[in-house]
This record gives C-alpha cells, structure tokens and sequence, in this order.
C-alpha cells in the first residue's frame, strides 16, 4: 500500500474498528505496536474480507472490502489510496450479496 514495493499489513483495532497500516520492511518483517499508521478512523468493525492490491494504476496499493455488520447488503467497496498514503472516500464496485 505504500508503493515502495514491499508487501504490508492492514488490521482493525477494538473497540472502536480503526484501520491500520503496518508497514513492510521485505524478508517478512513489519511494523508493529506503536508503529503503525492509522489510515481509516472508526467504523471498520462493519467491513470484512479485506484485499490490498494496485487495482487503480495510480502506483500505490488499494484495499478492498466488503460490508458486512448486521443488515448489511454484502456490497464489496474500493478505497483508493491517495498521493499522501490516506484511503479516499470509498467506491461502490458492484452488486449486493457478496
């Protein structure tokens, strides 16, 4: 998700559903603890199913997710990651059910 080539890490925390980047170093090693980057504020407890991937062509990671806290529709969103490593508004990307 950084665009430095290495792979990362995304994780929610509790109790509130924050989203958090932990960044990867190569040889599988990762930030962690304190050094980890909030990149989404509470709320992603409601989101499941998460894949970080370059699926915009804008040079940096993306994620992937669905919806499903309760009542739900089970509909899968895009959040594009911005030139300052934040996740943009999300994008609905298809049908509900998933």
């Amino acid at each position: 998700m950084t665009g430095d080539g290495g792979d990362d890490l995304g994780g929610v925390g509790t109790p509130v559903g924050t989203l958090y980047l932990y960044k990867g170093h190569g040889g599988g090693a990762i930030d962690g603890g304190f050094s980890r980057t909030e990149i989404g504020s509470g709320g992603w407890k409601g989101i499941s199913d998460y894949v970080g991937g370059e699926f915009t062509g804008g040079g940096t990671g993306d994620l992937a997710a669905l919806e499903c806290q309760p009542g739900a529709t089970g509909k899968p969103y895009l959040y594009k990651v911005n030139s300052t490593g934040d996740l943009n508004a999300r994008i609905d990307i298809g049908a509900d059910g998933w």
